[in-house]
């Protein structure tokens, strides 16, 4: 036989269900919170792999606003990002910006979007992004997002072959950009165009103030990429015994963070640095460590051609 409430009763129970509702509503949004704040951490600590699993799980709730998904699809970007798979951050950028809602939101997209379809080699979209955050950028006075974007104009006319566009874009961030810890990039790429045209010197004075900043701010990952251009320049001025400290200390510092691409690079310098020394065997150690490398960070090609090389093909 059923129990059949009193008014009073229901009436109670109505509004219990009430209260209940609304303070679970608050816990689970706050759950997504936390959530979304423990994927960002697995980024700091570039933890990708796990940055992923945790945006993909988010993603499978049914509770996220609007704001909560976006930020999960950033993280998931981000996360993709981390392990070189620009094409599926692209996907997840592309999502980003139709979920974004405000000016520096829709900035932060653009420029994400810019940055990935130069590296998947999109570069008129490249552009379009770069030009769309920096009116976004000015507008919210944003001076170091507007260098930054200026730096990717940079990279994509020196992708296109016009050095000396790129180098004034570049030259034009640099002075913009008020963060200091911000200019080892821009030093970087002004430095890969000298290095282009063999003028080693100038390359190696900006790489040594560049790596200088990235120590003086604790970017220990940003400073082993400096660090490596470093070594490359000094190798190409036939400065070895230089060069092999740069690129030995490089690669310890990248060891932390492990980074397949610069640590195959790395290998790679290496072996023709000994080689440069005439030390043959050395050199077919490092070969072999770079094309191991290579296939790990699913460069294939490069693998394969270290790989003949090593063959005698």
């Amino acid at each position: 036989m059923f129990a059949v409430l009193s008014r009073r009763l229901r009436f109670a129970f109505l509004l219990l269900a009430t209260l209940v509702g609304i303070i679970v509503a608050p816990v689970a949004q706050a759950d997504a919170t936390d959530a979304i704040q423990t994927c960002s951490n697995y980024l700091d600590a570039q933890d990708y792999a796990r940055a992923e699993t945790a945006a993909k799980i988010l993603l499978q709730r049914n509770d996220l606003g609007r704001t909560e998904e976006r930020d999960t699809q950033f993280c998931l970007g981000r996360a993709y990002d981390g392990l070189n798979r620009a094409s599926d951050a692209l996907l997840a950028f592309q999502k980003v910006e139709s979920l974004s809602d405000s000016a520096d939101r829709l900035a932060a997209s653009y420029d994400w979007l810019s940055t990935l379809y130069g590296r998947t080699g999109d570069l008129d979209h490249c552009e379009l992004y770069a030009q769309r955050a920096i009116k976004l950028y000015k507008g919210l006075g944003n001076k170091s997002g507007e260098a930054t974007m200026l730096s990717n104009l940079g990279v994509n006319q020196f992708r296109r072959g016009n050095t000396e566009r790129a180098l004034a874009f570049y030259q034009e961030a640099l002075a913009l950009e008020p963060d200091e810890a911000k200019k080892p990039t821009t030093l970087g790429n002004i430095a890969s165009i000298y290095i282009g045209r063999e003028e080693y010197a100038k390359a190696i004075k900006l790489l040594r103030q560049a790596s200088e900043i990235d120590r003086r701010n604790g970017d220990a990952h940003d400073a082993a990429g400096i660090q490596f251009d470093l070594g490359v320049a000094l190798r190409l001025q036939g400065r070895l015994i230089e060069a092999k400290k740069e690129l030995t200390e490089s690669l310890n510092t990248n060891h932390l963070f492990g980074d397949r691409s610069l640590e195959a690079s790395t290998y790679w310098n290496l072996a023709v640095l000994s080689k440069a020394q005439k030390n043959i065997p050395q050199a077919r150690k490092w070969y072999e460590k770079a094309e191991a490398s290579y296939r790990e960070s699913g460069d294939i090609k490069s693998a394969d051609e270290i790989a003949n090389l090593l063959a005698g093909k």
